[in-house]
This record gives C-alpha cells, sequence and structure tokens, in this order.
C-alpha cells in the first residue's frame, strides 16, 4: 500500500488499511506512555514508511529519560552513537534533543548537509538538555488509583458542572511532531473520525438531560482532515454552543475555506479557531513539526486574521531557553508583523502550555493537597469537562475524563455523559505536572 501522500490532499486523509507500507514496512504506533512509566532502555533503529515518499527510512530511538543505558553521555551520546551513516539522496531521519522533548523521537536530517538539524541547533545555542538528566519517574507511582506509592489517599475531582465538550475528530493528521501527546500523524488512525451523526447524540443528551454545556471543543490529530467537521460545526453552532477548533492552519484547514467562511459569517464570533504554534522563532518550530510547517501555519493564521475569524493561539511554555515573558515578548513581535490581532499577553488568546513527559518524575496528589497548594480540585479540567472518542474499530464513541488520556483505558468512563459524570482519580502524571501544578487547562 502506498502511503498517504498528506502534502497534497485534496481535503481528507483517509484512514490506513493497515497492510504493508511502502517498502513492506506497516506502520507501528509508538509505545503507550501508559505502558512505559518509568522507561525501558531504547536504543534501536525502528523502520517506518515515510508519509508521502517511497521506501523505507529509519526511526532512531534515544534512551528514555535519565537512562542511558550505560552510554557515558546518556541519552545525548547515546542517540548520537545510534545515528546512521548519510547516504547522497537517501533520506534519513537524525535524532535531535530539545528541551523537555521526547529524545526518542526523531526528525528529519537533510543528506546534504551532515549533522543536518542537530547540528544548525548546536550552533545556535537556543537548546540545551539538561532536563535528561531529570529523575525517572518511580515506577511505584500512580498504580492504585484509590492510593498512592506512600498509602496515601489520592486525589480525586468529581464533575461539578459540564460546560465544556471535547470531540476527538479522529488521531490522523497532515503531519508528526516531535512531541505529540497523542501520536497523531498520517497513518495513526487509533481514534477514528467522528461522525456529524455521532457528535449528534451527544448534543442530543445534553438538551434532553439539561447538561449546562457552553462550548463544543474539536481537537485531533487535524480536524479539518475530517469531511464531517463543517456540518459538525454547523450543529454546534445551530444549537446555540460556542465552538472551538484546535488546528495548525495548513492546508486541510485551507481546503475548507469556503465553509469556514459561511460558518463565521452566520455565526460571527462564536466560532474560535485556536492555531498551534510552538514557538515563535521558525527554527525551533520546525525542529518540532516539519520544515517548512512555521510559514504555512503563520500563512493560515494571517489568512484567518485577515478574514475577520476569532482566534488563539497555542504554543509551549517550556520549549527553547526563554521563560514566559520573552515567549509573550517574541510572539507579540510575530503577531504585530503579520497583522495578526492577537494579544500576547492574554493567557487565554496566547495560552502557554507547560510540557508533558510522562515518563520523568513527579510528586502524586493526594487529598491533602489542595489545601497545601491552596488549589481547588474545581479549577482543574475534569471538573467541567469531558471528551468524546471513536476508536478504530468500535461500535459506537466513548466518553473519556479529559482530553490528555486518550489511551488509558482507566480514564475511559462511559458511552454516554451520564455514565462519564463520575469522579475522576489523579492517577497519571500528567494529572499532576500538567494540571495541578501546572495550572493549565485545554479551555477557558
Amino acid at each position: 500500500m502506498r502511503p498517504v501522500d498528506v502534502g497534497d490532499q485534496a481535503d481528507v486523509v483517509e484512514p490506513p488499511d493497515h497492510g504493508d507500507a511502502a517498502g513492506g514496512v506497516a506502520f507501528e504506533p509508538q509505545p503507550r506512555l501508559a505502558q512505559h512509566r518509568g522507561g525501558e532502555v531504547e536504543a534501536r533503529r525502528r523502520p517506518f514508511a515515510e508519509p508521502g515518499g517511497a521506501g523505507k527510512a529509519y526511526r532512531v530511538e534515544a534512551p528514555r529519560v535519565g537512562q542511558g543505558g550505560g552510554q557515558g553521555g546518556g541519552a545525548v551520546h547515546a542517540a548520537e552513537s545510534v545515528t546512521p551513516a548519510l547516504t547522497p539522496g537517501v533520506s534519513v531521519l537524525a535524532p535531535t534533543v530539545c528541551p523537555r522533548a521526547w529524545p526518542r523521537i526523531a526528525v528529519p536530517c537533510p543528506a546534504s548537509h551532515p549533522g543536518g538539524v542537530l547540528a544548525a541547533v548546536r550552533r545556535s545555542r537556543r537548546l540545551t538538555a539538561p532536563h535528561l538528566a531529570a529523575r525517572p519517574l518511580d515506577p511505584a507511582k500512580f498504580r492504585d488509583p484509590a492510593l498512592t506509592a506512600k498509602g496515601e489517599v489520592r486525589a480525586s475531582v468529581a464533575l461539578s458542572a459540564l460546560r465544556t465538550l471535547w470531540v476527538n475528530t479522529g488521531t490522523l493528521c497532515n503531519i508528526t511532531c516531535r512531541n505529540c501527546y497523542i501520536e497523531s500523524s498520517p497513518r495513526n488512525d487509533a481514534l477514528a473520525y467522528l461522525s456529524a451523526a455521532e457528535l449528534e447524540g451527544y448534543l442530543d443528551e445534553i438538551a434532553r438531560d439539561e447538561w449546562p454545556v457552553e462550548e463544543i471543543g474539536f481537537t485531533g490529530g487535524e480536524p479539518f482532515l475530517n469531511r464531517e467537521l463543517p456540518a459538525m460545526l454547523g450543529a454546534v453552532l445551530g444549537r446555540g454552543f460556542r465552538a472551538l477548533v484546535l488546528t495548525n492552519a495548513m492546508k486541510p484547514m485551507r481546503n475548507h475555506a469556503a465553509a469556514l467562511l459561511a460558518l463565521r459569517e452566520a455565526h460571527g464570533e462564536r466560532l474560535t479557531l485556536r492555531v498551534s504554534l510552538d514557538h515563535h522563532d521558525p527554527l525551533l518550530h520546525d525542529l518540532e513539526r516539519q520544515e517548512g510547517s512555521f510559514a504555512q501555519a503563520v500563512e493560515g493564521l494571517a489568512w484567518l486574521a485577515r478574514e475577520g475569524f476569532r482566534l488563539h493561539v497555542a504554543g509551549r511554555a517550556g520549549f527553547g531557553d526563554a521563560d514566559e515573558a520573552a515567549m509573550r515578548a517574541g510572539f507579540a513581535r510575530l503577531f504585530a508583523a503579520h497583522g495578526i490581532p492577537v494579544d500576547a499577553a492574554d493567557p487565554v488568546a496566547l495560552m502557554l502550555f507547560p510540557e508533558m513527559d510522562a515518563r520523568v518524575d513527579v510528586p502524586e496528589i493526594t487529598t491533602a493537597c489542595w489545601s497545601i497548594l491552596k488549589k481547588s480540585p474545581d479549577s482543574l479540567m475534569c471538573a467541567s469537562a469531558r471528551m468524546v472518542v471513536k476508536r478504530r474499530g468500535a461500535v459506537r464513541p466513548a466518553v473519556l475524563a479529559c482530553t490528555l488520556l486518550p489511551y488509558d483505558p482507566q480514564f475511559e468512563l462511559g458511552a454516554t455523559l451520564a455514565e462519564a459524570a463520575r469522579p475522576v482519580p489523579l492517577n497519571h502524571p500528567h494529572c499532576a505536572k500538567f494540571c495541578v501544578l501546572g495550572g493549565a487547562a485545554c479551555s477557558r
């Protein structure tokens, strides 16, 4: 089977048939975080089919955080030691190291430039790797939903009021990012395309049971690869909800320009598009996503601005070596240069999310933490949100506790919103680092 060519898609990436890809190499998802708490040492070459190309390339996997596997330089040294030799005319993937990024995932390295992106990044001195010495997650943690490794009562969060319903439109994406928490790619359809009819069932449940939902958020994958997204947006906006779409603003979005303009004309600012820009510096953004993706995203963002859409931007707070103030200042310069009406000082208009790495040690959250941290469980995302997904091969969708944990079965709460209304134990590193200690939420 020829790999899906996402660069020239008319409007959609079709799910793969899971047979042999180019070069006889079938798609193999990355190991699930829930299965690798603490992490095993991995330093091997994994074959995979390049999106949009024929033949084989190799994914080079460095040892996981804090586990150099006997390598003197830890993960950095080990990653360098297994770099394949560069051969002219052959596409090779070489590892790069980036603060708080996953060293096991590789980025394109041009054969014409020995050292490639890694050498360029070293010269720029923008990225360092002190975090690779971070203490790995204690494997005894996050095992029991009721108790911590120390035997203390684990904190849980009740659904106080369902304000936001997230919809995962499918995990297929037009690009493969190095640090994608959901492992989206042009070949990963672990979460299948959700249909407009399936979403209507949940909208009917909201109306029937009088759930206090105010906003429906759409995430992926890249939501605009789902050909039914415009119909879903029309249904949501037509019922009076606000709609939020998370997008990379690249070609899949632009393929739906006419439908988007019609929705904006009919519903105005009740439709918000949040565009992902990992960094205001093109080099760092492209290092995370792919070469040229920054220019395409900014072009899409500028188009949305010119056409009068309500815009937000999502970046990463810990990406690069700048603090939050410097990051916001850099984004402010970018927005001003392109006429993008986003207030970089507004934490909602420009959301800078904390990094997520389930292999790095983090405290478990107990019931005593609420008073110690002076934080209310009602401030957490799972107190006011749920996410609908459709797993590949499933008969019907399921409702999860939040957007961050799509593959961990303990966070699948039921098939309906009523079934998913039960409390959520904070039994995952993301619960602690992203939500409680990081103070982040996917919607505000």
